[in-house]
């Protein structure tokens, strides 16, 4: 089963420099990109050894794809290719936990994490917006981290502002600062966050999804990255049904 991480979040919150950054990192993993725009992306040229209708093959092993009409036929094409990971781009106004969820259930694939970039600097105007308000909300629910971009543009006391109106909106959800709208891979790309929970999906042990997904959420605390420690703590036991 080939792990497969969502990366979503509002319009400019930095999707695409991060989808870059982990194209062009030097982390030794052969990733299958699935982007909405080749152009956004702004691949190095130097990385890429072919382009082919609508696939970039980089010299590093990596490759992108764009979705052009189903999801479906997207991950076949990568899936063929035999990739370490799949990471899927939600486009800015797409519900990630939808994609998540058609992903899980994709033959040869196995959801890992849906990640969420969120900007600091317009988050909250954004989800007090009567027109888009609900959407984000919908994408700070799906996250299993939130990645905090844009931190640079605000002060550490309105950043602190942020991380606690966060907590008290998103069942707890790991949250981690972005430096210069990157991430390390091993951050991203099979964090286990969802190896037990994928298992529930599918009805291994029987547990509701929703009460899995609180527990999940309850059993991670928040922390900003930092390369001497793991993003994540708490309990792994599995839930009792009690």
């Amino acid at each position: 089963m080939i792990p497969l991480t969502v990366i979503g979040g509002y319009l400019g919150a930095g999707k695409t420099t991060l989808i870059n950054s982990l194209l062009s990192a030097g982390h030794g993993r052969r990733l299958a990109v699935l982007v909405n725009d080749f152009g956004a992306v702004n691949i190095d040229r130097d990385l890429i050894v072919r382009h082919d209708g609508d696939t970039i093959a980089l010299s590093n092993g990596c490759v992108c794809c764009s979705i052009t009409d189903a999801l479906g036929t997207a991950l076949d094409k990568v899936i063929a290719l035999g990739p370490d990971n799949i990471v899927i781009e939600a486009s800015g106004v797409a519900d990630p936990a939808k994609i998540a969820y058609y992903g899980q259930g994709w033959p040869g694939v196995q959801l890992d994490a849906v990640a969420v970039l969120v900007d600091a600097a317009s988050i909250r105007n954004r989800a007090g917006d009567k027109f888009v308000g609900e959407l984000v909300q919908r994408q700070l629910d799906a996250g299993d981290i939130l990645l905090l971009s844009k931190t640079d543009l605000i002060s550490r006391q309105e950043l602190r502002g942020v991380r606690g109106w966060l907590a008290a909106r998103t069942l707890k959800s790991p949250m981690v600062e972005l430096r210069h709208g990157s991430a390390p891979a091993d951050l991203l790309l099979e964090t286990g966050m969802l190896s037990i929970l994928s298992k529930l999906i599918v009805g291994r042990w029987g547990f509701p999804l929703d009460r899995v997904r609180r527990w999940a959420r309850n059993n991670f605390g928040t922390a900003a990255y930092h390369p001497e420690r793991r993003y994540m703590r708490g309990k792994r036991d599995i839930p009792s049904q009690e």
